[in-house]
Protein backbone atom coordinates (compact mmCIF):
# COMPACT_ATOMS: atom_id res chain seq x y z
CA UNK A 1 0.00 0.00 0.00
CA UNK A 2 2.61 2.55 0.96
CA UNK A 3 4.18 1.51 -2.43
CA UNK A 4 1.87 2.42 -4.25
CA UNK A 5 0.85 5.65 -2.58
CA UNK A 6 4.98 6.91 -3.03
CA UNK A 7 4.44 6.21 -6.68
CA UNK A 8 1.34 8.50 -6.70
CA UNK A 9 -2.09 6.39 -6.63
CA UNK A 10 -2.96 7.09 -3.34
CA UNK A 11 -1.33 10.37 -2.77
CA UNK A 12 -3.45 11.42 0.31
CA UNK A 13 -2.22 8.38 2.55
CA UNK A 14 1.37 9.69 3.06
CA UNK A 15 2.67 12.87 4.15
CA UNK A 16 5.64 15.29 3.25
CA UNK A 17 7.97 13.20 5.44
CA UNK A 18 6.89 10.03 3.78
CA UNK A 19 4.82 8.73 6.83
CA UNK A 20 0.90 8.02 7.00
CA UNK A 21 -1.06 10.51 6.81
CA UNK A 22 -2.68 11.19 10.23
CA UNK A 23 -6.05 13.83 9.77
CA UNK A 24 -6.51 15.20 12.87
CA UNK A 25 -10.37 16.33 11.48
CA UNK A 26 -11.53 13.01 10.88
CA UNK A 27 -12.26 10.17 13.58
CA UNK A 28 -11.92 6.79 12.96
CA UNK A 29 -13.84 4.27 14.96
CA UNK A 30 -14.26 0.55 14.26
CA UNK A 31 -16.49 -1.63 16.85
CA UNK A 32 -17.59 -5.20 15.87
CA UNK A 33 -20.26 -8.17 17.39
CA UNK A 34 -21.24 -11.29 16.60
CA UNK A 35 -24.87 -11.22 16.74
CA UNK A 36 -25.99 -9.00 19.89
CA UNK A 37 -23.29 -10.25 22.31
CA UNK A 38 -21.35 -6.90 23.57
CA UNK A 39 -19.50 -4.83 21.10
CA UNK A 40 -15.63 -4.98 21.53
CA UNK A 41 -13.66 -1.63 19.81
CA UNK A 42 -11.32 -2.27 17.53
CA UNK A 43 -10.29 0.87 16.30
CA UNK A 44 -10.38 4.56 18.41
CA UNK A 45 -8.33 6.47 16.82
CA UNK A 46 -7.64 9.79 14.18
CA UNK A 47 -7.52 8.29 10.58
CA UNK A 48 -4.36 6.39 9.53
CA UNK A 49 -3.48 3.69 8.19
CA UNK A 50 -2.81 0.98 11.03
CA UNK A 51 -3.37 -2.71 10.72
CA UNK A 52 -6.39 -4.35 8.25
CA UNK A 53 -7.89 -1.16 6.35
CA UNK A 54 -11.14 -1.05 4.77
CA UNK A 55 -13.58 1.43 2.24
CA UNK A 56 -13.58 3.67 5.47
CA UNK A 57 -10.24 4.80 4.49
CA UNK A 58 -11.02 6.31 1.37
CA UNK A 59 -14.29 7.33 2.60
CA UNK A 60 -12.71 9.26 5.55
CA UNK A 61 -10.43 11.42 3.38
CA UNK A 62 -12.63 11.89 1.07
CA UNK A 63 -15.28 13.72 3.53
CA UNK A 64 -12.15 14.99 5.50
CA UNK A 65 -11.82 17.04 2.32
CA UNK A 66 -15.22 18.35 1.38
CA UNK A 67 -16.50 18.89 4.76
CA UNK A 68 -15.33 21.37 6.84
CA UNK A 69 -16.93 20.03 10.32
CA UNK A 70 -15.31 17.30 12.09
CA UNK A 71 -16.17 14.11 11.00
CA UNK A 72 -16.39 10.58 12.80
CA UNK A 73 -16.24 7.27 10.19
CA UNK A 74 -18.29 4.81 12.42
CA UNK A 75 -18.21 0.91 11.15
CA UNK A 76 -20.51 -0.70 13.09
CA UNK A 77 -20.22 -4.56 11.34
CA UNK A 78 -18.43 -8.01 11.11
CA UNK A 79 -18.19 -10.18 7.60
CA UNK A 80 -20.16 -13.18 6.31
CA UNK A 81 -23.63 -11.90 7.09
CA UNK A 82 -26.48 -11.74 4.76
CA UNK A 83 -29.11 -9.20 4.81
CA UNK A 84 -32.32 -11.81 4.17
CA UNK A 85 -31.19 -13.27 7.56
CA UNK A 86 -28.47 -12.17 9.55
CA UNK A 87 -29.14 -8.36 9.24
CA UNK A 88 -33.08 -8.80 8.21
CA UNK A 89 -34.07 -5.11 9.40
CA UNK A 90 -37.27 -3.96 11.71
CA UNK A 91 -40.90 -4.11 9.67
CA UNK A 92 -39.54 -7.41 7.43
CA UNK A 93 -42.49 -10.01 7.60
CA UNK A 94 -42.62 -13.56 6.61
CA UNK A 95 -43.02 -14.33 2.93
CA UNK A 96 -42.89 -17.96 0.83
CA UNK A 97 -40.12 -19.00 -1.26
CA UNK A 98 -39.92 -22.42 -3.12
CA UNK A 99 -43.07 -23.89 -0.78
CA UNK A 100 -41.24 -22.40 2.36
CA UNK A 101 -41.72 -19.86 4.52
CA UNK A 102 -38.82 -17.64 5.20
CA UNK A 103 -38.41 -15.73 8.87
CA UNK A 104 -39.62 -12.13 9.24
CA UNK A 105 -37.97 -9.87 11.62
CA UNK A 106 -36.74 -11.58 14.61
CA UNK A 107 -38.38 -15.02 13.74
CA UNK A 108 -36.19 -17.91 13.90
CA UNK A 109 -37.16 -21.50 11.20
CA UNK A 110 -39.29 -22.61 14.00
CA UNK A 111 -41.43 -19.52 14.61
CA UNK A 112 -41.22 -17.25 11.16
CA UNK A 113 -43.38 -14.54 12.62
CA UNK A 114 -41.82 -14.43 16.20
CA UNK A 115 -42.81 -12.40 18.70
CA UNK A 116 -41.06 -9.32 18.20
CA UNK A 117 -38.80 -9.84 21.06
CA UNK A 118 -35.54 -10.75 20.97
CA UNK A 119 -34.71 -14.83 21.37
CA UNK A 120 -32.65 -15.70 24.43
CA UNK A 121 -29.94 -17.96 23.12
CA UNK A 122 -30.68 -18.49 19.94
CA UNK A 123 -29.48 -16.44 16.36
CA UNK A 124 -32.75 -15.39 14.61
CA UNK A 125 -33.45 -13.22 12.03
CA UNK A 126 -32.04 -9.78 12.48
CA UNK A 127 -29.88 -10.76 15.38
CA UNK A 128 -26.45 -8.96 13.64
CA UNK A 129 -28.90 -6.13 12.99
CA UNK A 130 -29.65 -6.18 15.90
CA UNK A 131 -26.36 -6.11 17.47
CA UNK A 132 -24.48 -3.77 15.26
CA UNK A 133 -27.37 -0.85 15.98
CA UNK A 134 -26.85 -1.16 19.45
CA UNK A 135 -22.99 -1.43 18.66
CA UNK A 136 -23.06 2.17 17.13
CA UNK A 137 -25.50 3.67 19.89
CA UNK A 138 -23.32 2.81 22.49
CA UNK A 139 -20.87 4.93 20.41
CA UNK A 140 -22.69 7.37 20.03
CA UNK A 141 -24.41 7.75 23.73
CA UNK A 142 -20.40 8.02 24.81
CA UNK A 143 -19.61 10.43 21.73
CA UNK A 144 -16.57 12.06 23.97
CA UNK A 145 -14.90 8.78 24.59
CA UNK A 146 -14.68 8.36 20.70
CA UNK A 147 -14.41 12.22 19.31
CA UNK A 148 -12.08 13.79 22.06
CA UNK A 149 -14.09 17.22 22.76
CA UNK A 150 -17.34 16.59 21.03
CA UNK A 151 -20.57 17.52 22.01
CA UNK A 152 -23.07 16.55 19.46
CA UNK A 153 -23.77 14.33 16.11
CA UNK A 154 -25.80 14.89 13.08
CA UNK A 155 -25.85 11.09 11.31
CA UNK A 156 -24.82 12.73 7.68
CA UNK A 157 -25.09 9.21 6.01
CA UNK A 158 -24.48 5.77 5.87
CA UNK A 159 -22.35 3.62 3.73
CA UNK A 160 -23.17 -0.54 2.54
CA UNK A 161 -20.98 -2.46 1.22
CA UNK A 162 -22.25 -6.08 1.98
CA UNK A 163 -24.34 -8.70 -0.63
CA UNK A 164 -21.78 -11.52 -1.45
CA UNK A 165 -23.43 -13.83 0.87
CA UNK A 166 -27.42 -13.02 -0.09
CA UNK A 167 -26.16 -13.49 -4.16
CA UNK A 168 -25.45 -17.71 -2.59
CA UNK A 169 -29.03 -18.07 -1.21
CA UNK A 170 -31.91 -17.92 -3.32
CA UNK A 171 -34.34 -16.67 -1.37
CA UNK A 172 -32.39 -13.88 -0.12
CA UNK A 173 -30.71 -13.10 -3.38
CA UNK A 174 -34.51 -12.47 -4.59
CA UNK A 175 -35.62 -10.49 -1.69
CA UNK A 176 -32.83 -8.17 -1.77
CA UNK A 177 -34.26 -5.05 -3.43
CA UNK A 178 -37.38 -5.16 -0.99
CA UNK A 179 -35.07 -5.68 2.31
CA UNK A 180 -32.87 -2.77 1.40
CA UNK A 181 -35.17 -0.41 0.90
CA UNK A 182 -36.48 -1.61 4.17
CA UNK A 183 -33.09 -1.47 5.65
CA UNK A 184 -32.82 2.28 4.91
CA UNK A 185 -36.36 3.25 6.25
CA UNK A 186 -35.34 1.53 9.53
CA UNK A 187 -31.60 3.30 9.74
CA UNK A 188 -33.01 6.36 8.91
CA UNK A 189 -35.34 6.05 11.61
CA UNK A 190 -33.41 4.35 14.11
CA UNK A 191 -30.36 7.19 13.74
CA UNK A 192 -33.47 10.20 13.93
CA UNK A 193 -31.53 11.07 10.27
CA UNK A 194 -34.77 10.92 7.66
CA UNK A 195 -32.97 13.03 5.27
CA UNK A 196 -29.56 10.91 5.57
CA UNK A 197 -27.90 9.68 2.30
CA UNK A 198 -27.88 6.15 1.19
CA UNK A 199 -24.71 4.58 -0.45
CA UNK A 200 -24.32 0.93 -1.52
CA UNK A 201 -21.71 -1.01 -3.02
CA UNK A 202 -21.05 -4.62 -3.18
CA UNK A 203 -17.90 -6.72 -4.01
CA UNK A 204 -16.15 -6.67 -7.52
CA UNK A 205 -14.85 -10.13 -8.03
CA UNK A 206 -18.30 -11.31 -9.55
CA UNK A 207 -19.02 -11.08 -13.16
CA UNK A 208 -22.14 -8.61 -14.23
CA UNK A 209 -25.26 -10.78 -13.81
CA UNK A 210 -23.43 -13.67 -12.38
CA UNK A 211 -25.20 -15.38 -10.08
CA UNK A 212 -24.61 -18.28 -7.60
CA UNK A 213 -27.61 -19.29 -5.48
CA UNK A 214 -28.69 -22.44 -3.59
CA UNK A 215 -32.11 -23.44 -2.92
Amino acid sequence: MKTAAQDGKYPYLIDDSDEWTVRKDVRNVRVMCSGNSPAKDYINDWMTIQGNIGPEMGIGHSLGHVIDAPVMILKSCIGNRSLGWDLLPPGSEPYEHGGKTQTGYRGTPEDPEGNGKPVKGKWYAGCQYDGDIAAAKTVLENLDNYYPGAKEYEVAGFFWWQGDKDMRNAAHYERYETNLIQLIKELRKEFEAPDAKFVSASLGQTKKAQRVVTE
